[in-house]
């Protein structure tokens, strides 16, 4: 099944109606709802699941939903980029995309129908910056966001029942990125890149000179810092992380410098510093071109699969051990995610290729597998049981 949806704009939400700005949002508890009710039938089809991203095809940009070989669900016309889509297992109905730019909203998207079902607006002189997690029960979500009025980082608070923000935290850096929750479902750890930016100057960075990075630790509940983690070369962007089941957190990095070329993958855990590894090979560690966009970490065996699109490689690292294991060349590799079944990592390519990486053997076993004429893939790729 193909659902196209129409563009949404935030001045397109406000001349809708009525009857849609009441409807729309009055739509959203009952899908929550809806998802404890689906729990009986989703255990009866564990293999259930779809893959989602962000894309563009001939300039224009969409979401969309494909299975795992690759088959399009959905596919939702948009009318600006989304940087990532965040899932949340208790609300298997609802994803939410979240964009970059400026004056953008993150969009409610159904995952059955790809409907965009409402909105959530940052609040006044912020905006997204990207990346969100859900709470545990799928009630909140945070969102990265940049309080460019007073150029540091935030993290905006959204009730789902109500779909209004309620509140924000201070991300105590600048730049927060990619975010998630620790398993106490009450720690946030927050990837602050460092990186200054206004929206008049789009994504360049503003301090290079003095831009600082760091891996936070913050009580949601309170917005206490716990814990904060810098890196010796501050012009190492800690942009995008993920979080195993042990809350070993594995982060992915894009050097901002020009003379060096430093390690780009680490892992931190508890109160220990953040470890960076690099690759046993020059020739890997050169081709990763000083850049990663996205990463995964498998939950049994902890092998963690890194992107670098710059490089055209997938790298490989195992968190127990903290070392690198493998590089596949992939073109342009952007988005990695791993199967329900923890059998294959699933990497998209910005050529419109999709690969099935084996997680037991890091072998490339269905190469090319349903590629999607003219897609340019997006950075990320979330998978969510249905």
């Amino acid at each position: 099944m193909k659902i196209f949806s129409d563009n949404i704009t935030r001045r397109g939400l406000l001349i809708t109606g009525s009857l849609s700005l009441v409807a729309l949002p009055a739509l959203l508890p009952s899908l929550l709802n809806k998802a404890e009710s689906d729990k009986t039938d989703r255990s009866i089809n564990k293999s259930h699941e779809i893959f989602l991203t962000g894309h563009k095809v001939n300039g224009e940009h969409f979401i969309s939903g494909m299975t795992l070989a690759g088959a399009e669900v959905f596919r939702t016309k948009l009318q600006t980029q989304f940087h990532s889509i965040a899932a949340c297992p208790a609300t298997p109905n609802i994803v939410i995309g979240i964009p970059r730019n400026p004056d953008s909203l993150a969009l409610v998207i159904s995952t059955q129908t790809g409907q965009i079902i409402t909105s959530l607006k940052p609040g006044i002189g912020r905006h997204f910056n990207g990346h969100g997690c859900f709470s545990l029960d799928g009630r909140y979500f945070y969102a990265s966001e940049n309080n460019y009025t007073k150029q540091q980082g935030s993290v905006g608070i959204y009730d789902l029942s109500t779909t209004l923000r309620t509140g924000e935290l201070n991300s105590f850096g600048q730049g927060p990125h990619e975010l998630g929750l620790l398993s106490d479902n009450r720690t946030l750890v927050i990837a602050n890149g460092g990186v200054q930016t206004l929206p008049e100057s789009g994504r360049e960075a503003l301090n290079k000179a003095t831009m600082l990075p760091s891996l936070a630790y913050i009580d949601s509940q309170t917005g206490k810092l716990l814990q904060q983690h810098e890196l010796s070369d501050h012009h190492l962007s800690i942009r995008h992380m993920t979080i195993s089941k042990n809350d070993t957190v594995g982060v992915a990095l894009q050097y901002k410098g020009r003379e060096n070329s430093p390690a780009l993958v680490g892992f931190q855990r508890g109160s220990e510093p953040i470890k960076l590894l690099k690759s046993n090979s020059e020739k890997t560690h050169w081709k990763m071109n000083n850049y990663t966009a996205s990463i995964a970490i498998h939950p049994k065996s902890g092998v963690t699969g890194v992107t670098c699109p710059r490089g055209n490689l997938v790298t490989f690292w195992d968190s127990h051990k903290q070392k690198f294991l493998k590089a596949l060349d992939i073109n342009d590799p952007g988005g990695i995610a791993l199967s329900r079944d923890g059998k294959y990592f699933f990497v998209t390519s910005a050529t419109g290729d999709l690969f099935h990486i084996e997680s037991a053997t890091l072998e490339i076993v269905t190469p090319r597998l349903s590629p999607w004429p003219k897609a340019h893939w997006g950075n990320h790729f979330t998978q969510l049981a249905v």
